[in-house]
């Protein structure tokens, strides 16, 4: 069987990168994923990577209307950003003939839209927190490292130092 060499595995990285990016934020969902039901957000993704369950807070009406403008005005930053970025990057792949330096300038473009975006996302993250009283941020917390136990014990070699 044959291995990709690296400029094979370019394409294959930028395509997974942009799919990430398609998920900069989620809609909040209340128990059985219904949205606007139960005692609102649950596992919310606000950039790629970066989690809050919030289900495990048990947020007031309140505060769920200032997670939801957070929110909105997170999507409203990102998303026009991130959308016409990815669609440039998968059109240049698409490109036949393909143009490596075309792909590589707008997998650069992207990866810069991006990382501004995780870091607004961490931003957007402590801002949220910091709306919890202190025994929500810590069942959020609590609940956060509990996914994690689960995760590595699923996939030791994802750990950190693992699997290389």
């Amino acid at each position: 069987m044959k291995t990709m060499g690296r400029s094979g595995r370019i394409p294959v990285l930028v395509a997974i990168f942009a799919m990430l990016a398609l998920v900069p934020v989620a809609w909040a969902q209340g128990p059985g994923g219904r949205r606007g039901q139960g005692v609102g957000p649950g596992l919310m993704a606000m950039a790629p990577g970066v989690f809050l369950p919030l289900r495990a807070a048990q947020l007031t009406n309140v505060q769920q209307q200032q997670v939801q403008s957070l929110m909105s005005q997170f999507r409203k930053t990102w998303q026009p950003q991130l959308q016409p970025a990815m669609r440039a990057l998968a059109d240049a792949i698409k490109a036949t003939p393909a143009d490596a330096d075309t792909i590589r300038a707008r997998s650069a473009d992207l990866a810069a839209i991006q990382a501004n975006a995780a870091v607004a996302g961490a931003d957007l993250r402590a801002q949220i927190l910091a709306l919890l009283t202190p025994d929500q941020q810590q069942r959020v917390l609590q609940f956060e490292a509990q996914m994690e136990q689960r995760r590595a014990s699923r996939h030791p070699s994802n750990g950190p130092g693992g699997g290389r």
